[in-house]
């Protein structure tokens, strides 16, 4: 079953459906009129190949939601595959918006067939890699964009002012981890993130750990927090030395379309010097560990790499709903050092404020 803009092949398991150039509406329609008449074995893993696409449009993506929603009917798990961050931030919209939490995005072929094997979920291996073994209900069974009642509505607005007080910024996604975790898992959720990020912190500092926050956030395509750890890089480092980081923030929304290597080569090129040496190191490590995984000899940054990646595929769950918006520093000493946030912003040249990140 083949057409020019896509391919459904499934003459051995798993089946794949390959989408090439740009994802547009007409595309989508397409494959979702293929998808209609396809009847595979229903025991078969599928895996959506995005490694031929290139970008997308947004009204294909809403489209792509319903032919998930077909193809989860038809087979027993799916995963995609994508070798840039900007479709992998496609393909967590697309299982989130869906409320399948069964499937994954993935960056190699191997990856793909050890997910389609297995049988838990994607936020429930997260949960279990932080440490939280009680698993809020609602990230077991997905809830594909559904309504807040009042209770939650309140309880969001809460947590916003809570974060706001606390630690100096309001997450603009708050609504979306209570619609994704309920009001119990968030807490659980709030506990293992803070505890990743005070775990990095001790480990490599301030300034290392949001960068190798800011790269899990990139790995899966949110650049709602890529922006905003990266700010908050740029703003310890400016404090501590008077100087500028290598890398801008406002730089992120230019790195999606890379592939994952020119991607990390740009970034870890820019990183040069001593100074630097161990984040460059690890963002290395990080995206290896992304690909590899269990093929690798393990190194003694593993657990922690493996810990932030994990903690920020919870979150991106989440935030990777936000399009466009301001964007805080990421992190409490920066959200709340107003007068280092207008000296770095005169260093730059430019007026203070938050980030406004492209929308996906």
């Amino acid at each position: 079953m083949t057409d020019a803009r896509f391919r459904i092949i499934d003459d051995e398991p798993p089946a794949r459906v390959v989408l090439s150039g740009h994802i547009d509406l007409p595309l989508i329609e397409g494959l979702k009129a293929a998808v209609d008449g396809w009847r595979p074995d229903p025991t078969t893993g599928l895996i959506v190949d995005l490694r031929e696409a290139r970008d997308f449009d947004p009204d294909a993506r809403r489209a792509l939601v319903e032919v998930h929603r077909a193809l989860a009917d038809k087979v027993r798990r799916q995963t995609y595959l994508a070798g840039s961050s900007r479709l992998r931030g496609l393909s967590l919209w697309v299982m989130h918006m869906a409320g399948d939490v069964t499937a994954r995005a993935v960056g190699s072929v191997a990856q793909a067939k050890r997910w389609l094997a297995g049988d838990k979920g994607r936020l429930e291996v997260s949960f279990g890699k932080v440490g939280v073994d009680s698993v809020p209900p609602r990230a077991l069974r997905g809830i594909g964009g559904g309504k807040l009642s009042f209770a939650e509505r309140l309880g969001s607005t809460a947590i916003g002012w809570i974060s706001q007080i606390t630690v100096g910024y309001w997450p603009a996604f708050t609504r979306e981890m209570v619609r994704t975790y309920g009001l119990d898992g968030v807490e659980r959720w709030g506990r293992a993130v803070e505890k990743t990020i005070n775990t990095l912190s001790e480990r490599y500092g301030d300034e290392t750990a949001q960068g190798v926050i800011a790269l899990a956030a990139v790995w899966n395509g949110c650049a709602y927090c890529t922006t905003g750890h990266l700010y908050a890089v740029n703003l310890l480092y400016f404090k501590r030395t008077g100087e500028l980081f290598p890398i801008d923030e406002r730089e992120v929304p230019r790195w999606y379309t890379l592939t994952d290597e020119r991607l990390v080569d740009r970034i870890v090129g820019r990183l040069e010097g001593d100074e630097f040496a161990d984040l460059a190191r690890l963002i290395r490590r990080q995206y290896r560990m992304r690909l590899e995984g269990d093929a690798l000899a393990p190194t003694e940054d593993d657990p922690f790499i493996e810990l932030a990646n994990a903690a920020f595929d919870l979150v991106n769950e989440c935030s990777i709903v936000i399009e466009a918006a301001n964007v805080p520093p990421l992190h409490e000493g920066a959200a709340r050092n107003r007068g280092v946030q207008k000296a770095y912003a005169q260093k730059r040249g430019r007026k203070p404020g938050a980030v406004i990140p492209s929308p996906m």
